[in-house]
């Protein structure tokens, strides 16, 4: 009997992953208000968004347990995030009313370190874990009286009103979309992580909590919070 505790106990061990990949549902802890922006009678009035959700993919590696580091783990992390806001441009010649999407895709690379860990005998353990790391991130600006001056060309106020007059609305939409690909936001930042995760076999689930430090990631913040969850497996 003890040979076989034994023998599944090394078994059991053999199967927690030092390599693993998986996918997460993402949910951003933030609010960009409601608001105007006014060049003249030319303004654009914007509805303002909470709460982009969305997902991502992951992949992580386990390193060996260090004297005095402990154990710790190396992360990457591709995630996209969107929500939608309403503006209404106003100018003597008419109103326009539309609506946006708010996209956000970022790249992180953590460094993971074991704070508690708890085993299970032969089936599972769990870990606390904390962190940090660099990231990368690309959004997509939002409409203002500057964005309409740029996106259609238009020196003078007087330009762009006639724009906003004679331009139908499908055609309108396609120039400020391409305007927002040509215009994308890119910053980079660090931020601090922690969570939780539970090993069973191969499989791995994972909590996790994220506060990114970038500025105009969001328009005018200067970082954000993010909280996902996700299941990954391991080799």
């Amino acid at each position: 009997m003890k040979k076989l505790l034994l023998l599944s106990t090394l078994l059991s061990s053999q199967l927690f992953a030092l390599i693993g990949f998986g996918g997460y549902g993402n949910f951003d802890l933030m609010k960009y208000p409601s608001g105007t922006d006014k060049s003249g009678s030319f303004s654009v009035v914007n509805s303002g968004f909470d709460n982009a959700q969305g997902g991502g993919f992951f992949v992580y590696l386990d390193l060996p347990k260090l004297p005095v580091v402990g154990k710790t783990a190396l992360q990457f992390d591709f995630e996209g995030v969107a929500n939608t806001y309403d503006f209404t441009t106003k100018t003597p010649a008419g109103n326009v009313e539309g609506s946006f999407p708010w996209i956000r895709a970022s790249k992180y690379f953590t460094l993971r370190k074991t704070a508690m860990q708890v085993k299970i005998p032969f089936l599972a353990k769990a870990q606390l874990y904390y962190g940090g790391g660099f990231s990368s991130h690309a959004s997509l600006p939002l409409v203002t009286v500057e964005f309409f001056e740029e996106a259609f060309g238009a020196a003078t106020e007087a330009a762009l009103e006639e724009a906003m007059g004679d331009a139908d609305s499908d055609s309108q939409v396609d120039v400020l979309a391409q305007y927002m690909i040509d215009n994308i936001n890119t910053k980079s930042g660090i931020h601090l992580t922690g969570g939780a995760q539970v090993k069973l076999l191969m499989a791995n689930a994972f909590v996790n909590a994220r506060y990114t430090i970038a500025k105009d990631v969001i328009p005018d913040k200067l970082g954000f919070l993010s909280v996902w969850a996700g299941l990954a497996i391991g080799f």
